[in-house]
């Protein structure tokens, strides 16, 4: 009994041993070879060098297209090969374009040591043999013996193995099926994209634009899954294979929610629905800003946005579709659910509940296909409706016009005589409103003339007090003068009536004529003269001074654009105001500037309010005290401006009366001391000149004024 207890357990290991070794054998066929079931799998905690794999214990694998769904570390598969072809050449082929690495690992049978050959999606197509974005590994085995193979596979996304062991003509009729399934999906992306594209240049809709996007990221992403993009669109960049998955797929989901919001009118029939559906495109913006930093976690929110945002978009368009009714939106709800049916087949294809099939792996690009049909006849349904809309809307237009038509002749006949009557009312009322105007007018500058002549009239006690001091000190010294002269005339008289003596000798002469002038003290006499005739000069100069002051101030009217310096401006109306600075110190600092075109009488005005008004604001203060001081200063600024500055320690004035300061009758002064208009003159003098003012006060420090004139002024 134990003996054959131990026959059958050692019949039950070599069963065990032979189909973990049994090897593949190569028919002469052109058929292709799935050989899940032939695999044997290692799925290590950690990354683990080839001799440790070697040596591992391998599993078998029981199913014919393996998932192993995503796994951090690598996993190791071994295949035992036997040729009995005719031909020594064959193809091991992994159908899978998204893993990351694969390594090959063999041992000639003439050889001690192993191959390895390493196909990553780091290298650009140019490197490898088999020009092309699948795993292909063209092997030679010229012997019939089985040779043991080992291949190592990381990819991020989830392991589908669809191995394959293939003649090369066989591997060839594969690759072309393939790209023949591909090249069919391809052209209709490209033609449905274009066809819209003409449509959306022709109708300038949105919507398709929205759609050509949403397609063409789409049917980029779909040729990316199948590796397609790779070898065609940019073979020698691999970094860019790596990463624009996630970028086009975004892309693509965007584009989808943007195209449905615009397709369905949310923003203006359902705007809380179009919130939401700009909310659903945040995750994908944020899929593409992870981009750089972690390819496996943008990938992560790009597969979460695709999947809410595509059933936000089915459930939005359901809504509409209750609530409109309309067959445009049939088609779009139709096509959600065609994308949706494609996408949950896939899912469940990749996490092994489907088994693998052409269905199955091409599930997504069909439902693709087939949502991009429906979305175009979906465009299509719209614009028919549309067009039968803008029809409606046409025809009503046209019987609202014809009424509208009738009710217009109605009123334009009622409408005319009112307009004539109104006419006659705006004329009569247009013309006292001219005779008013021309009242204002008149009484504005009547206004501006009495500001002038009151000014000037407050100063001409002043100005007269100016000139009649100097005539009084010519007219002072005149009566000295005249008597001096009269005592200087009867000297001569009596020095010649010496001079013309004949009995006496010349030296007695002199010596009564030296004696003469001693008594009579001609040299005080002298002295006397020259000191009354610098007196009358100095008189006459200062009254020529006030009189040059009072010309150059008086230019108040003149109506051209004259060349002049304001410095001569400044000191003629010093000139006028000298005789109000008794007791505050005046600081000129007049420094050379360039001749500007203005009005120098009216330029003389805003000198004369600013100063006169400064003044009153230090008397207000100080009182007729010292302490007073009034500064004036000219400079240059640039290249083209020219700078005043009135500067006082008077009263200073508060915010309510700087915010009044240039309005017209505002006045601080007592009633008859002014009317409120020297302010408002000035500045519309400052604005003539194209000039800026600038008033900076404090209360009970100061004011500052500052005028800014342009040089280049025309």
């Amino acid at each position: 009994m134990l003996r054959n207890c131990i026959v059958f357990f050692l019949l039950l290991f070599c069963l065990k041993t032979y189909a973990k070794d049994q090897p593949v054998i190569l028919l002469d066929s052109a058929s292709s070879h799935l050989v899940g079931k032939s695999l044997q799998v290692f799925m290590p905690d950690s990354e683990v060098p080839f001799e440790t794999a070697r040596s591992a214990a391998f599993e078998p694998v029981e199913s014919e297209v393996p998932n192993f769904g995503t796994h951090k570390n690598s996993v190791w598969l071994k295949l035992l090969i036997k040729n009995n072809s005719f031909t020594p050449s064959f193809v091991l082929y992994m159908d899978n374009p998204t893993l990351d690495e694969v390594e090959l690992f063999w041992q000639p049978q003439d050889s001690d040591t192993f191959k390895r050959q390493l196909l990553t999606k780091d290298q650009p197509l140019s490197v490898r043999k088999h020009k092309g974005s699948d795993f292909v590994f063209r092997l030679d085995q010229e012997d019939t013996q089985a040779t043991v193979y080992y291949v190592r596979i990381k990819g991020e996304q989830p392991l589908i193995l669809p191995v394959s062991v293939n003649l090369p003509n066989a591997q060839l009729a594969e690759m072309l099926k393939k790209n023949w399934l591909n090249g069919i999906y391809f052209g209709l992306v490209l033609i449905m994209a274009t066809y819209n594209f003409f449509i959306y240049a022709s109708v300038k809709d949105s919507s398709y634009l929205y759609y050509v996007m949403f397609i063409c990221f789409a049917g980029i992403t779909q040729l990316m899954l199948k590796g397609i993009a790779f070898q065609y669109f940019w073979p020698n960049t691999p970094f860019f294979e790596q990463h624009g998955m996630v970028l086009f797929a975004s892309l693509s989901g965007a584009a989808g929610l943007l195209f449905t919001r615009q397709f369905l009118n949310l923003k203006k029939d359902f705007p809380i629905l179009n919130k939401l559906i700009i909310l659903a495109l945040i995750p994908f913006g944020v899929s593409i800003i992870l981009i750089p930093f972690s390819r496996q976690l943008s990938f992560l929110f790009m597969r979460n946005a695709t999947t809410v945002g595509a059933l936000i978009a089915l459930m939005v368009s359901i809504y509409v579709f209750r609530k409109s009714r309309k067959a445009s939106v049939v088609y779009f709800v139709v096509a959600w659910c065609k994308l949706i049916a494609g996408s949950i087949i896939y899912l469940l294809y990749n996490y092994g509940i489907l088994k693998y099939s052409t269905f199955t792996n091409y599930s997504v690009q069909l439902s693709s296909a087939i949502e991009m049909t429906l979305l175009s006849l979906a465009l299509a349904s719209r614009i028919n409706i549309l067009e039968k809309e803008k029809e409606n809307s046409r025809r009503t237009a046209l019987r609202l016009a014809r009424e509208n038509t009738r009710i217009v002749k109605e009123q334009n006949i009622h409408l005319e005589e009112q307009v004539n009557k109104r006419t006659e009312e705006l004329v009569l009322k247009n013309d006292i409103l001219n005779e008013t105007y021309e009242d204002l007018k008149q009484a504005q500058s009547k206004l501006v003339i009495a500001e002038k002549m009151s000014s000037l009239g407050q100063l001409t006690a002043g100005i007269a007090h100016e000139i009649n001091n100097p005539i009084n000190f010519v007219a002072s010294n005149v009566s000295p003068l005249r008597r001096d002269f009269k005592a200087l005339l009867d000297a001569l008289e009596k020095i010649e009536s010496i001079g013309l003596k004949d009995d006496t000798t010349t030296e007695s002469k002199k010596k009564e004529i030296d004696q003469f002038k001693s008594d009579e003290d001609l040299d005080y006499l002298k002295t006397e003269i020259g000191f009354l005739l610098n007196g009358i000069q100095d008189g006459a100069t200062r009254t020529a001074e006030i009189v040059k002051g009072l010309r150059v101030f008086s230019r108040v009217d003149e109506a051209e654009l004259k060349a002049a310096d304001v410095n001569d401006g400044i000191r003629s109306t010093l000139v006028i105001v000298n005789n109000l600075l008794h007791g505050i110190t005046l600081v000129e600092d007049l420094k050379e500037c360039p001749q500007i075109l203005c009005y120098p009488g009216k330029l003389n005005q805003v000198f004369l309010n600013i100063i006169t008004n400064a003044i009153g604001a230090i008397r207000e203060r100080h009182g007729n005290e010292e302490g007073g001081r009034l500064e004036i200063s000219t400079y240059s600024e640039g290249e083209d401006t020219i700078c005043i500055m009135i500067k006082d320690n008077g009263i200073g004035m508060d915010e309510l009366t700087l915010s009044k300061l240039y309005e017209p009758f505002f006045t601080t002064k007592k009633v008859g001391e002014g009317m409120g208009l020297g302010m408002s003159i000035v500045f519309s003098i400052i604005k003539e000149h194209n000039a800026t003012i600038l008033v900076d006060s404090v209360k009970n420090e100061g004011t500052v004024f500052t005028i800014k004139l342009n040089t280049n002024n025309n």
